[in-house]
């Protein structure tokens, strides 16, 4: 008996998380049928921003990532599906963190230009200027406390 693309897919794909997970010391595995059953309960979607999903081309997610050190992340429960774009600027940040970066726009210190930093960055304490050019005018002082918009483009100070 063959197997549908879908389910050579959901093998290939269990296998390298596997393969990741047993790298990093992590307990847990999953196979194929727990994907093919998480992407149904997603109901074709992706759970971070809704856009229909592909049973070939949909991408799965650690909602809590390898990085931060449970060790029960490559469990089915801690597994969901969404889409590649998601997926990949999620990489190692929790869904709240996630949620935080997809709005976050800031005010540059020195020129006031709108602008969405890295959140690698932001998060260290950096990313408060909008380019490199602007960052020399400001003389390399780093600052904490920066002018963060809301999603309505409201500053976060009073």
């Amino acid at each position: 008996m063959t197997q549908s693309m879908e389910e050579r897919r959901f093998v290939r794909l269990a296998g390298a998380v596997n393969a990741k997970a047993a790298r990093l010391g992590l307990y847990g595995r999953i196979n194929a049928v727990d994907l093919a059953r998480i992407y149904v309960q997603s109901e074709g979607h992706c759970t971070y921003c809704g856009v229909g999903l592909d049973p070939l081309h949909c991408s799965f997610d650690h909602v809590i990532p390898f990085s931060r050190g449970r060790d029960d992340a490559n469990t089915p429960a801690n597994i969901v599906a969404c889409c590649l774009t998601c997926q990949r600027s999620k990489a190692t940040k929790t869904p709240d963190e996630y949620q935080q970066a997809r709005v976050l726009m800031v005010d540059c210190e020195v020129c006031g230009t709108r602008f969405k930093p890295r959140w690698a960055d932001w998060t260290r304490g950096y990313g408060r200027t909008c380019s490199r050019a602007c960052s020399g005018k400001k003389g390399g002082e780093m600052t904490k406390s920066p002018t963060a918009l809301t999603p309505g483009g409201q500053s976060d100070r009073a």
